[in-house]
């Protein structure tokens, strides 16, 4: 009896699970933060930023990443109500031929979860899409020329995207 009560709690909350009970969250491969998180929880998780850079969005703090290429950098972006708005992974690299292996591979994966989207470029130099999702966008965007070779793949908060047509 104790199997079935403990096999029935499961299922029911796998259904909750499931059946979006809650607000979705974006699911971020680079980063252990969601937008729930304020400049506290960064601070406590990574420490003190290498970095503060303002942007059009409000203040970025970077850390260092590994997340698949060495000397990367994740970037939190804060907006003017200290609320977290934007998470950044960014790549450079003098290896153009990498940059667009990279971005394939990222855009390859981000497809297959959310499928094809109608914002995409695919200009030799410049190589960018953007998924619109409930949870936030979704950008991926790559800049290949004899001046900078980067990778920026960013997850926008929900009330700091632009939503689907």
């Amino acid at each position: 009896m104790k199997n079935i009560k403990k096999y029935l709690a499961l299922i029911s909350v796998s259904a909750l699970l499931l059946s979006g009970c809650g607000a979705e969250k974006a699911d971020i491969p680079f980063s252990d933060m969601t937008f729930d998180n304020n400049y506290e929880d960064v601070i406590g998780a990574h420490g003190e930023p290498e970095d503060e850079e303002k942007s059009y969005l409000g203040t970025s703090y970077c850390y260092p990443s590994d997340y698949m290429r060495e000397d990367s950098e994740i970037r939190y972006t804060f907006d003017e109500d200290d609320k977290l708005a934007g998470i950044t992974w960014l790549y450079e690299t003098e290896d153009g031929e990498d940059i667009v292996s990279c971005y394939n591979e990222l855009h390859a994966a981000l497809t297959e979860k959310y499928g094809e989207t109608e914002a995409a470029t695919k200009d030799e130099t410049q190589l960018s899409d953007i998924w619109r999702l409930p949870t936030g966008n979704i950008t991926l965007a790559a800049v290949v020329s004899s001046d900078y070779n980067g990778i920026m793949y960013t997850y926008l908060s929900p009330s700091h995207s632009t939503p689907e047509k």
